[in-house]
């Protein structure tokens, strides 16, 4: 029994000894893995930072063109509120139609335009004294 019960250490001992090489060997590998996770680490901030540089630029496209598109609706909606004013013609006849939300007007244009030759645009400007001293000086 005494042969059995060596043999049972000497396993057991064995078994133990088979565990700490492993556990060595992991050990040894750890700071070959910590130092590729690091390089993993650096390319993804380096990833990070081009994507975020783009990012940031394609968002300051988009306020721009927020800007210009807000600068251009004010546009039109002035000049829209300038056209209110401008008669294009009289209306000669209002026909209400079968399905009771739209109407059918004839108008009458104020303009021949079968004899219309030139159209001149004039364009409201804000009088500046300034600028208009300046521009008589250029001349």
């Amino acid at each position: 029994m005494q042969m059995t019960e060596v043999l049972d250490k000497l396993k057991k001992l064995q078994d133990i000894l088979a565990e700490k090489y492993e556990l060595e060997s992991k050990i040894e590998s750890l700071p070959k893995t910590l130092d590729g996770s690091n390089e993993s680490l650096e390319r993804f901030k380096k990833e990070y930072i081009e994507k975020n540089t783009v990012y940031e630029a394609e968002k300051a496209k988009v306020a721009a063109l927020k800007t210009e598109l807000a600068e251009a609706e004010s546009s039109r909606e002035s000049g829209e509120k300038g056209m209110r004013d401008i008669p294009i013609g009289t209306i000669s006849k209002i026909t209400v139609l079968d399905y009771e939300s739209s109407l059918d007007i004839d108008l009458t244009p104020i303009i021949d335009f079968a004899r219309l030759e030139t159209v001149v645009v004039v364009e409201q400007t804000e009088n500046n004294p300034d600028a208009d001293a300046e521009e008589v000086q250029n001349k």
